[in-house]
């Protein structure tokens, strides 16, 4: 298998283990990180799945770091679309169970963090691209000197 073919495989396992974590930390209705808080927001204040909104949220983000000088890679656009796309194929066809035991949910919380560390792993070994939120972090990083902390 050619080189591209597996790190294009790897990338797409990273995106799916990262957006399946997002739904399964949903899903176990403890909290929720930011982005998905605001993904969730904008879904029920518009007709956008959460999938969507991610993706739109996304593409904002595209443009600005373009705007303010930051190279656009594959891997920050597949991540941009591909995301979404993975939340809403889990969530609109209940792919991820919504427990009631409150055990349950922590432990859905737990593997979801994982889930999403890994996806992580795989999607940023690929050097392939940073995602479009990290994107902007990375381009102030460079525009005003300051470390990730101060961002």
């Amino acid at each position: 298998m050619g080189k591209i073919i597996k790190r294009l495989l790897r990338l797409f396992l990273g995106l799916f283990l990262f957006a399946l974590g997002a739904v399964t930390i949903i899903n176990a209705k403890i909290g929720v990180a930011p982005w998905d808080v605001f993904h969730q927001g904008l879904s029920n204040v518009t007709s956008l799945t959460v999938g969507r909104a991610n993706i739109y949220t996304g593409l904002i983000f595209v443009i600005l770091n373009t705007i303010l000088g930051q190279r656009l890679g594959w891997g920050t656009v597949l991540n941009m679309i591909f995301i979404g796309v993975f939340i809403d194929i889990l969530m609109l066809n209940n792919l991820v169970p919504m427990p009631g035991s409150l055990l349950i949910r922590y432990m859905m919380l737990f593997l979801g963090i994982i889930a999403q560390g890994l996806g992580t792993y795989f999607y940023i070994s690929t050097s392939l691209g940073i995602g479009p939120r990290d994107g902007l972090m990375v381009i102030l990083m460079k525009k005003t000197g300051y470390s990730v902390g101060i961002i």
